[in-house]
């Protein structure tokens, strides 16, 4: 068993010495995600760079047998290393490849078939978020892991992670300022004007000549009886179907299209003969059940009540999806459904859905983007309007994307 010395005690100090914007607290609750990231900047930072004194530069092993990824936030980005996983079992096909993420992402990742193992960390509980840590590290070394690519942008955490993981030879972004580059073995500047899936493409490049230069998501399977099911719930739906994904999940309400603007554009889409139909998960349920309150006409609701794989199968029966920059958005993308996606904090030059069929609606503003890698993603809004980047996209300019495609 891996034991660090001392290594909570470093963490809480990283947690008491930092502060919080006072933007963030004002409109975000102080969940797991937020202190996971204020330990990153404390901690993280000072033990990057006392094991940085440790790290001597190797090359690559001659023999990969075990290949570990990591890539701990976001539904979505877990999609958008999906070309990577089938492209490192192409090159190395007897390799088990192993997926370290968080444990919200663990079913998805498991539907992945070149994913040969899956380890989590739960951050439901911030007091055992350390321990949780430390456990990860202590399976990975136990997989005796040959080289580690570290797909996080920032994070201190996932650097410490692959450092201490016993791989032969790891690889990771460095950034500007920060000290996660000490504890690889080389490293690519992440790039802010650059899409990250290429950008991911060049760091698994690292370890390979071989490049595909076609990079497609790769979808998730689904079976006959998730078929079936799907079949069951749109039997006798004649209409043209759009599907709304009105939330946008907790952690970034920045990012969200305000729900009565779904509510709109779905009476407008509703009197054209197109039939709406909803999706989300439980972390949608408010603004799921503001629209239900609000749209009075007939429309699919399959919000709650689908798995992944289903999910997947019920976009392909989408004439449009319609979303702002969340997970679906990318699962969408994956099955060439096409699509409408507003952006606002996030850019679709870095984190756009991958994809052919993906219309992009980009505003723009002075301040946008807020959340960049450089900034770890903290959507903080310092415009005197909040929120303008997103209430820049009209209704009018989402409808008339959405029949331009119809046609």
């Amino acid at each position: 068993m891996l034991k660090i010395v001392r290594i909570d005690k470093f963490i809480l100090i990283g947690f008491m010495g930092s502060k919080m914007n006072s933007k963030t607290v004002s409109r975000r609750r102080v969940d797991s995600v937020s202190l996971i990231r204020i330990m990153d900047k404390g901690a993280g930072s000072l033990l990057c760079h006392m094991l940085g004194i440790l790290g001597k530069k190797r090359e690559i092993p001659k023999e990969i047998k075990k290949i570990a990824l990591i890539k701990f936030f976001g539904f979505g980005n877990v999609i958008m290393i999906s070309p990577f996983f089938k492209l490192l079992k192409q090159i190395f096909p007897n390799a088990k490849l192993i997926l370290l993420t968080l444990t919200g992402n663990k079913k998805l990742a498991s539907f992945y078939k070149t994913i040969d193992k899956v380890i989590d960390i739960n951050l439901s509980n911030p007091v055992l978020i350390p321990s949780k840590i430390l456990n990860a590290i202590d399976k990975l070394r136990n997989e005796d892991i040959d080289v580690i690519i570290d797909f996080e942008q920032y994070s201190r955490t996932s650097a410490i992670i692959s450092f201490l993981s016993n791989a032969r030879f790891g690889v990771g972004f460095s950034l500007d300022k920060n000290p996660r580059c000490l504890l690889y073995d080389k490293t690519i500047e992440c790039n802010e004007n650059k899409h990250m899936i290429k950008q991911f493409h060049k760091l698994v490049s690292i370890i390979t000549t071989k490049r595909n230069e076609d990079i497609e998501l790769e979808k998730i399977e689904y079976t006959n009886n998730d078929i079936k099911f799907v079949d069951n719930l749109i039997n006798g739906v004649m209409r043209k179907i759009v599907v709304l994904h009105v939330g946008n999940g907790p952690n970034a309400p920045e990012k969200r299209w305000p729900t009565e603007r779904f509510v709109e554009l779905a009476k407008r889409l509703d009197d054209r003969k197109l039939r709406i139909a909803i999706i989300g998960s439980d972390q949608d349920k408010k603004e799921v059940e503001i629209f239900k309150s609000k749209f009075n006409s007939e429309y699919i609701d399959v919000y709650n009540r689908l798995t992944i794989p289903q999910l997947a199968y019920f976009l392909t029966k989408a004439n449009v999806f319609v979303s702002a920059d969340t997970g679906p958005a990318h699962l969408a993308a994956s099955v060439d459904v096409p699509s409408v996606v507003l952006y606002g904090p996030s850019t679709p030059t870095i984190y756009g859905s991958w994809g052919k069929n993906v219309h992009h609606l980009y505003t723009n503003l002075w301040c946008s983007p807020c959340g960049t890698n450089k900034n770890s993603h903290e959507y903080i809004c310092i415009n005197r309007i909040y929120q303008k980047c997103m209430l820049d996209i009209s209704v009018n300019k989402v409808e008339k994307m959405v029949l331009e495609i119809m046609k």
